[in-house]
Formats: C-alpha cells, structure tokens, sequence
C-alpha cells in the first residue's frame, strides 16, 4: 500500500480536484493522509465529504503541539501512515491517472529505495504548460547529493514515492525549522545517504503554479530578507556535507564559499548569525580573504547594517 500525505491549508477551491485525480489512480492500494492545518474556509467540510464517498481517504487536524505549517505536517502524517511506501503530495497539485502505478511497478522488478518521476507546472487558470522538469540522471552516482545541489540533476516533493523501510533509517525528516528550502535540505541529507533510486519518463505531478504559493510570497521579499530566509536551509545543508567528508570535494566547498561571502555582504543584520557565519567561514577556510572579510564583519556590527 501507498500512503499519500497531503498537508492542506484553506484549499477548499482547489482541493476536490485534486483528491478526485486520486480518486482515479489506476492502482488501487493506496490510503490518502490528509492533515489540515487549521482552515478557515471550507475545507474541512471538503474532508468530511471525501472520507465518506471513499474510506482510504483519512482527515486530521494538525495537534496544537506541534508546529503549525505545510512542513510539520507533512511529519504528522508520516507517523500516521499504514502504507509500505509514502508519497508526499500537496494540496493544490494533480496526479495523472498512472502516477502511482508507474513508480510501483519499477519497485517490484529492483529493490530501490525511491523511484522518482516527472513533475510539470501548470498555470491555474488555463492548465497551460509553462515549464516541465528535467529530470537528468545524476553524472556522479556516488555524488548524487552534490549532483543535486550543483542542479545537474533535480527533484520536487512529490516525484518521488520511498519505500518507508529507508525512511526509517532517517531520526528526522523533513525539518520543522524551516520555512523555505526544507525539501531541498531533507532531499540532499537522503542523498548523502547513497541510497539506491531510479529515475523514469513518466509524468507523475502536474504542479499549479499561482500567486499565493510559497514561493510566490518569498520572491516579493526584499533581497535581504530572502537571504536570511534562505540562510538556515543552505547552513544546515552543508553542515550535512562536512559531517559526510566522503562527498565534501571542491566543487562542493566552493559553491558554499560563495553562499558565506555572501551572507557576510547582504544578509539583513544579526548578531549572532553573523558571528556563527564568521566563526565557522574562517574555521573552514571558506573566505579568500580572512583580513578583508574581518573588516567587512566589524563594519557592519558597528554599524548595525
């Protein structure tokens, strides 16, 4: 059985489309985890109907004690789900009749641990095409996490589907910190795992692209802001590479040297943050210039900037 999580916050207008292409999968063993996350609108009344009409449907509401967002969630529903492979999905996107069919069937000929497929935005209005994924088999594969932030090769939360015995190996998944880039974080620390996965043609997603998206909202931020915003994912990723030497090579130290110059320069004014970045940039020889960088750091400190 697969077990499809879906985090859902005031989709009410999108969602009966979207539980309807599940609905309609050609494979038939599947539950439908939904989580909500404190809708205000019809939602929840969405819920109620499609667990009637179809019991592998399952609603719940996100406990108060856990954070709130798409992120915590998705946890929750994970430690809810039956299933012996997990597909995370969201809320406002399609699945195309054989999308789970067509990843299952490559499990049962090899034993990979995620078999990942194609993702294609749309726009909301139109279903007009605006841009479909690549996705390019990894140059490096005993390099995949690399090949993957270096963007050789790319993948979005619901391309793959895990076989949840691999997803136990992991204390943590996808990290409630966060608030952007946290499937990039979660995918490349899976990476550095040097799993076993296969890529294949179909087109599993078609992803609605609209203005209230996520990303939509951090790209309207000033580019301060989007720094700092962007700031914990990228640390905490290569922290994840230094603790994992046998893939931390050159072209991965110096994609990250451009990232601590440059939250040196323009990220938006903090202390503490600044410091850790200083602390661990001059510990890593990650500044070309240590002098010049000092200067820059205590410029800006004194300054407040």
């Amino acid at each position: 059985m697969v077990s499809i999580i879906i985090p859902c916050y005031n989709r009410a207008h999108l969602l009966e489309e979207t539980l309807n292409s599940i609905i309609y999968q050609s494979y038939e063993k599947w539950e439908c985890i939904i989580i909500d996350d404190g809708s205000s609108d019809d939602t929840l009344e969405k819920l109620k109907y499609f667990s009637k009409i179809d019991s592998r449907f399952k609603y719940y509401s996100r406990p108060k004690s856990i954070l709130k967002g798409a992120t915590a969630c998705r946890n929750y529903g994970y430690k809810l789900s039956q299933g012996d492979y997990i597909c995370w999905f969201d809320s406002d996107d399609i699945m195309p009749v054989n999308s789970l069919k067509d990843r299952i069937e490559v499990f049962n000929s090899i034993d990979y641990d995620f078999v990942l497929g194609n993702v294609i935005n749309f726009k909301n209005e139109s279903k007009q095409v605006i841009y479909e994924n690549e996705q390019l088999i990894p140059l490096n594969i005993q390099n995949s996490a690399a090949e993957y932030l270096l963007g050789n090769f790319w993948f979005q939360t619901s391309a793959p589907i895990f076989k949840k015995v691999f997803l136990k190996k992991f204390k943590k998944h996808f990290d409630e910190t966060l608030t952007f880039n946290d499937e990039t974080e979660f995918f490349i620390r899976i990476l550095l795992d040097n799993p076993t996965f296969k890529i294949i043609n179909s087109i599993v997603t078609l992803r609605r692209m609209h203005g209230n998206s996520l990303r939509s909202g951090v790209l309207s931020m000033p580019l301060a802001d989007r720094i700092l915003f962007n700031h914990f994912a990228y640390f905490k990723i290569w922290l994840s590479f230094k603790r994992n030497h046998i893939f931390y090579d050159d072209s991965i130290h110096h994609y990250f040297k451009y990232y601590f110059k440059y939250w040196i320069f323009k990220m938006r004014f903090n202390f503490l943050r600044l410091l850790l970045i200083y602390f661990y940039g001059i510990r890593h020889s990650m500044f070309d210039n240590n002098l010049g960088i000092t200067k820059i750091l205590l410029w800006r400190l004194f300054n407040n900037k």
